[in-house]
């Protein structure tokens, strides 16, 4: 029996539900992304990450000890030789080496981070037409991927992408690299993209896990965006990216309060716990308290665990063990 099921959610649409019982810890969804990609490379105050599998590396006492490489300035580093292996003849071919030390090189000075996550997104989308067409055509055959035709804006910055992309010769094995082929990749991926957090088992496989015990029927909600952004800027990106405007148990307090800045919203925060606040306890029990983390803590799946309690971060990689305190039962911890 499947763990969840698509239904109708009055008012609401289309929604994921619960076909059972699923307990804390659990593993309800388990997928293979057709592109993975970073936003942003790394760099010298960044945490290191495998340019292939993209789980962080651990600091090292010396630069020369890094598996990295063999032509890219651009600090591309990974935590295996069969990780490097596999990316060079796939995700960071040379092509992909040479396109984004142009990209940080050339063009970082003179746009915006949205822009170069935007074309580094590109870059791998065109290089997996190369060594995986057919995951490019399903990449392409997502929503947004057809009849695409971006406005204002999302037009300029379209155009822009294009010509960035023309100027850094691709392949000949490459498809032919069209302004509307690119605006349809830029459309799949506004529409489809998922933030995603390590770890990744090899091939990248994630998971999506029960942070607490869910009943049968009750529908499954996910947080979007790190749980230190102020209300204004949730609700304006969920408009944005994701076409819908979210009413769960935080955002209708937090759309009472009369100021969005982050030091009134800490402070109405803590005064609203204790009574008008029913999401409280999922900040009590769930909120990864290392500093300047905002990451989730989440039951490790019952096969992981070697102890009790044993809960993971999912933005630092934190294991803590937490004996969790809930005030009723599931109802309270309802959060997008």
């Amino acid at each position: 029996m499947t763990t969840i099921e698509v239904a109708a959610i009055e008012g609401r649409g289309k929604g994921v539900i619960a076909s059972r019982g699923v307990k804390a810890g659990d593993i309800i969804l388990r997928d293979s992304p057709l592109l993975l990609y970073s936003p942003n490379p790394n760099s010298s105050n960044s945490r290191l990450y495998c340019a292939n599998c993209f789980k962080s590396i651990a600091p090292i006492p010396s630069h020369s000890l890094l598996i990295t490489c063999p032509s890219c300035a651009m600090g591309a580093v990974f935590c295996s030789t069969n990780c490097r292996s596999t990316a060079l003849s796939a995700s960071h071919s040379p092509w992909v080496c040479n396109a984004l030390l142009s990209i940080s090189s050339h063009h970082h000075r003179h746009h915006s981070d949205d822009f170069i996550a935007q074309a580094r997104f590109l870059v791998a989308a065109y290089n997996l037409s190369s060594h995986s067409p057919a995951d490019f055509h399903l990449l392409l055959a997502l929503q947004g991927g057809t009849h695409s035709q971006p406005q204002g804006h999302e037009r300029e910055q379209a155009v822009a992408l294009h010509s960035l992309i023309a100027s850094l010769n691709p392949p000949s094995s490459f498809p032919l690299a069209s302004p509307g082929l690119t605006a349809a990749l830029l459309a799949v991926d506004k529409f489809n993209a998922f933030g995603l957090m390590e770890p990744f088992d090899l091939p990248p496989l994630t998971g999506m896990l029960a942070i607490h015990d869910i009943s049968q029927g009750r529908e499954i909600c996910i947080s979007y965006f790190p749980v230190n952004w102020n209300y204004a800027d949730r609700q304006r990106r969920l408009s944005e990216d994701y076409g819908f405007e979210c009413g769960c148990d935080r955002c209708q307090v937090e759309s009472k309060w009369k100021h969005q800045d982050h030091d009134d919203e800490d402070d109405s925060m803590e005064d609203d716990e204790d009574d008008d606040f029913p999401h409280a306890y999922f900040f009590l029990n769930f909120l990864c308290d290392t500093d300047n983390c905002w990451g989730t803590l989440a039951p490790l799946p019952p096969s992981e665990a070697s102890q009790p309690n044993l809960m993971e971060c999912n933005v630092c990689g934190r294991l803590c063990t937490k004996e969790l305190d809930f005030k009723n039962d599931d109802e309270d911890m309802q959060d997008d």
